[in-house]
């Protein structure tokens, strides 16, 4: 192996490397820690590859419980289902306003209509009518609420499938949780989606009726919330006649169903 300087030793000294028969030849020191060094190396990329996945999913976690807890008092801006959307729409027209600047007729019209369980149920009314065009099937197809609709466009993307629903249903439990009912109500009528880039009740208001939500009608709030559940059949300031027996529909639920907003007194 050539001279080697040795410790203590002035004169380089003739290190010489003995292979025995029958035992594999070892690799000189440098190249063995070369060796070591690439094994090592591909070591750590296999890990960080193989951890990624689960880093990403902590920190969709982390991310997810800070804008739980900051949204019970703080409104959001924008939302993923916005963001989302914004590609096939152009434009997101919203503006957050307190529950009180939202006429009580409005706040009425959607639980008679959507969730007339909403001030008795933990965050799900696992006795709603299902939607036949999600293609979910079983119990979690009757599984709705306005929690669920609101946790849809809050945190998640636009759709109603299998896994869509299943997510839906174990954050509306834990919204309800931390949220009292009028926040779920409130944040939910600011960020629902009345079609063509247009959110909340304030702006739906403002382009249908030119008028604020606080000074919505009875039956104007009833056209909304109809044109909030199928926004195929038009705005409601200019009804469809579907969409207007649908709003007229909603209007005799309201008298039907007093007393199911009560967690709103």
């Amino acid at each position: 192996m050539g001279p080697q300087s040795v410790k203590n030793i002035a004169r380089p000294v003739r290190v010489h490397r003995v292979q025995i028969v029958g035992l594999p030849a070892t690799a000189p020191p440098a190249e063995a820690k070369a060796a070591s060094v690439r094994r090592g190396g591909r070591g750590r990329l296999f890990r960080a590859i193989y951890r990624l996945p689960l880093n990403l999913a902590r920190l969709v976690f982390v991310l997810l419980v800070v804008m739980l807890i900051a949204y019970r008092w703080i409104n959001p801006p924008v939302t993923p289902y916005m963001l989302m959307s914004l590609l096939s729409t152009g434009k997101i027209e919203q503006r957050n306003v307190a529950l009180g600047a939202i006429s009580m007729d409005l706040q009425r019209a959607l639980i008679a209509a959507d969730d007339h369980h909403f001030c008795l149920h933990k965050g799900v009314d696992w006795d709603a009518n299902p939607d036949p065009s999600s293609g979910v099937s079983g119990s979690l197809a009757h599984a709705n609420s306005i929690t669920m609709r609101l946790v849809g466009a809050l945190f998640l993307w636009p759709g109603s499938d299998l896994v869509h629903k299943a997510i839906e249903v174990p954050l509306a439990y834990v919204v309800d949780l931390v949220w009292p009912k009028k926040r779920i109500l409130e944040v939910y009528l600011n960020i629902a989606d009345w079609g063509n880039g247009l959110y909340g009740a304030d702006a739906a208001s403002e382009v249908m009726f030119h008028k604020s939500a606080a000074q919505l009608t009875r039956n104007e709030a009833a056209l909304m919330i109809a044109a909030l559940q199928d926004r195929q059949q038009g705005a409601a300031g200019s009804p469809t006649n579907v969409l207007s027996e649908r709003g007229a529909w909603i209007a005799r639920k309201i008298d039907q169903r007093q007393g199911s907003d009560s967690c709103l007194q």
